[in-house]
């Protein structure tokens, strides 16, 4: 792709535009981003080939490799979740034990029964 092509499709995206309506000084400022900065980094990570002469840019079979990174659910999504989980968990516990505390003198038997009631109910949300 050449990267005039690429530098108006980014700055259409940009501006909410379109690569047509998008004058020469409104791509120069991203073209010059990629020229000097983007550009040179992706190549030296194997991502690209750049030919400076011709202005073009080519992926290589690397760029697979960012694949996941554009998935909508990521492994950092999953581990936010899991600390979600493991916050409504431990809030059970704990909305439990205060639970028990506030009523006064509660047996131990029905202490552990409250605690269990509100962790089974802190899973049930989390994990629905």
């Amino acid at each position: 792709m050449s990267c005039r092509e690429l530098a108006k499709q980014v700055a259409a995206w940009e501006t909410e535009s379109t690569p047509e309506r998008i004058a020469s000084s409104q791509y120069q400022s991203v073209y010059n981003s990629f020229y000097q900065t983007h550009f040179p980094k992706l190549e030296d990570a194997g991502l690209i080939q750049y030919d400076r002469p011709a202005a073009i840019v080519h992926p290589t079979d690397r760029i697979d490799d960012l694949e996941p990174l554009f998935q909508p659910e990521t492994v950092q999504t999953r581990r936010r979740q899991d600390l979600l989980k493991a916050a409504l968990i431990g809030g059970g516990l704990i909305g439990g034990i205060i639970g028990s505390i506030a009523v006064g003198s509660i047996p131990g038997v029905v202490t552990i029964a409250a605690i269990a009631v509100f962790s089974v109910v802190a899973m049930g949300v989390a994990f629905q």
